[in-house]
This record gives C-alpha cells, structure tokens and sequence, in this order.
C-alpha cells in the first residue's frame, strides 16, 4: 500500500481516465459568449478629431459550434485513448504482480539471511571458545603456537563471516523495506 511506484502508476491511471474524458468532449458542442464595451467616433480631417464626440458601441454576443462529421477522427481518437487507458491498466496490473513477486523473494532472503546469520553467530561462539582453548592448552604446553595461530585464524574467518552474514541480512532487510514503502 506504502509503495511510492504504485501510488505515482495510480496518478498516472487518473491522467489515463482524463484523457478518456478529453477525447470524449469532442463530441460535445462548443458554446461560447462574450461581450464588449468600447467607444467609437469617425472623423475626416485632423480638425474634426479634436471636436470629435466618441459614441458608446456595446456587443453581447453567443455562440454555438459543432461538428456533424470530422472523417471518424474524433472516434479514432475515442478508441485510441480507452485503448491506452487499457493497456495502461494491464501494465499497472503487471507491475503490481513484479511488485508482490519481488516482495516474497525479499522476505524469503531476509528470513534466509537471518538463518545465516544464526548459524555463523554459533560458528563465531564455537572459533572463540576454540581459541581460547588452544590459547590455555599452548599455555600449559599441550599445543603449539602454530595450534593457537590456526585457532586465531579460524576465529577471525568467523568474525569475517559474521559481519558478512549481518550485512546480507541487512542488505534484504533494507530491500524488503523499500519494495513494501517502510522507509
């Protein structure tokens, strides 16, 4: 309901519906009216000008105009726009469909997302308590430094993967958010 595509295709429709209403106001007839109000005087020589007395001239006028036949243009353009308007409506609907699809792929990786992101939390539990054992079985002398330096490198592959599992799942999360209109 919140998507910001869905609301600008349902303005986009009121543009289509008006366009149907335009081609139909060819068929109606044009009236129109008007008046005007001016003054008017005649003279024959620059001397009759400046004694020259203007007399009032009022017009009201109305009218009326229709076309009785345009050659099946205005029926053509009738056609033409209910047609758009129709294969704007299929598109929105279209869309709307991408929208809904698009919309449970997101969620379906956001829960994916956060299954990980779980999993590589247990493996970052698992690589720190790993390194601290080999780190007090160095320290009692059961181990190598290389056993400690594989613990450590394992724990930072945990920590690698973990900070990559949170960006994934924030990653659809943000995506999820935008396609619903939560942001």
């Amino acid at each position: 309901n919140n998507n910001q595509q869905l609301k600008m295709l349902d303005g986009t429709k009121l543009v289509q519906d008006q366009m149907v209403q335009l081609a139909k106001s060819d068929f109606y007839p044009m009236v129109y009216g008007g008046a005007t109000l001016s003054k008017i005087g005649a003279f024959n020589t620059f001397d009759e000008f400046k004694s020259l007395e203007f007399g009032n001239d009022w017009k009201i006028f109305i009218g009326l105009t229709m076309d009785l036949f345009t050659g099946f243009q205005r029926n053509q353009k009738l056609k033409q726009a209910m047609n758009d308007r129709q294969v704007f409506v299929l598109t929105k609907e279209q869309a709307a469909d991408g929208l809904q699809l698009a919309t449970k792929n997101a969620y379906q990786q956001v829960m994916l997302n956060k299954e990980k992101l779980v999993a590589t939390q247990s493996v970052m539990v698992l690589a720190e308590k790993g390194y601290s054992i080999a780190k007090r079985a160095y320290e009692v002398g059961s181990k190598t430094y290389l056993d400690v330096q594989n613990a450590e490198y394992e724990l930072n592959r945990a920590k690698i993967a973990l900070n990559a599992a949170k960006f994934a799942f924030h990653t659809a999360l943000v995506e999820l958010k935008l396609l619903i209109g939560d942001l």
